[in-house]
């Protein structure tokens, strides 16, 4: 039927209504940075063609995702985006996985997200990575049929007044030295070793001491304190 099933991504003339479906089908899970994302794509996405072109300067690459989209009437109801890490990678992440909620538990899910990994297979990708809520049981399951499994858990942080500052425990804590590298990067691989920054592979240079504005903020606990502390 004209205007029903499956359909790559064209960002040309999808971006407005991406911007509604991952706005309805994660209204409580999206933070501000997210929903400044999302209106962004909705008004950029009704300048058609211009609009295109001049977003490409201001929203991030998840805004221009590879992937498909699931039509019914003509309406975008389902939505899977695929990225690749980085050009050089052969790592892909799959991400905004979203469904309307008048159109779930139709099989439209599963038929997004096959799409996709036959699309990354066919792009040369090693490994597919995502991330979901942990208390998104449907989620997890539809993960599970295609092979996905566990790698870590993360937790969200968030500081709610810029004033508030807790007591800190005194110890040996110090500033990192060059020499400290090898130590906190086989720490890093046996907490994370998904990666550090998602969702970059685990990668040395994240940790190397350099120059850089901000580089000296890494401190290290060294294993000459209390017993209970693991090794930097």
């Amino acid at each position: 039927m004209v205007g029903r099933g499956l359909r790559r991504v064209d960002p040309r003339r999808d971006m407005a209504g991406l911007g509604r479906l991952i706005e309805g089908a994660f209204a409580e899970r999206l933070d501000e940075t997210g929903r400044r994302m999302v209106a962004a794509m909705q008004a950029f996405g009704r300048w058609g063609w211009l609009g295109w072109m001049t977003g490409q300067l201001f929203l991030p690459p998840a805004a221009y995702p590879q992937g498909y989209v699931w039509l019914e009437a003509g309406r975008i109801v389902g939505n899977a985006s695929l990225m690749r890490v980085h050009e050089a990678s052969h790592r892909w992440v799959l991400i905004n996985v979203a469904v309307d909620p008048g159109w779930r538990r139709r099989g439209i899910a599963s038929s997004l997200v096959e799409a996709c990994l036959d699309e990354a297979r066919q792009r040369g990708a090693r490994e597919v990575v995502l991330q979901v809520d942990a208390s998104n049981s449907g989620a997890c399951a539809l993960y599970s049929r295609f092979g996905f499994d566990l790698v870590s858990t993360r937790g969200t942080w968030s500081r709610t007044s810029a004033w508030s500052r807790p007591p800190i425990p005194a110890g040996p804590a110090r500033r990192r030295r060059a020499d400290d590298t090898p130590q906190q990067l086989g720490m890093v691989q046996r907490l994370h070793p998904e990666g550090l920054l998602w969702p970059r592979p685990l990668d040395g240079d994240v940790l190397r001491l350099t120059l850089a504005l901000g580089s000296a903020g890494h401190w290290v606990w060294p294993s000459t304190g209390p017993a209970e502390f693991p090794p930097c």
